[in-house]
């Protein structure tokens, strides 16, 4: 409550993205409750590569680890995530 006007004022906190390149893709990872999600995007055209939250991961490190995976998985079979 803004106590000079009386009017309730909504407060929105968003967690930080922790944004990074690898591959021609940007990696965003940020915890998310219990775990971490993340998305990986090609930077040349934005498509969206993956989308995830996983509860099961701890780290940051892990969680940017698991998108470089999907990522280096893209590269050796683009059909399977292309189509």
């Amino acid at each position: 409550m803004d106590m000079k006007t009386g009017t309730s004022v909504l407060i929105v906190v968003t967690r930080r993205w922790n944004i990074l390149q690898y591959r021609n893709f940007n990696i965003e990872v940020r915890k998310e409750d219990e775990g971490y999600s993340g998305n990986s995007y090609r930077v040349d055209d934005g498509w969206e590569l993956v989308c995830w939250w996983n509860p099961s991961i701890r780290t940051k490190k892990d969680a940017i680890e698991e998108c470089k995976i999907t990522i280096d998985d893209y590269y050796e079979n683009p059909s399977d995530f292309e189509g």
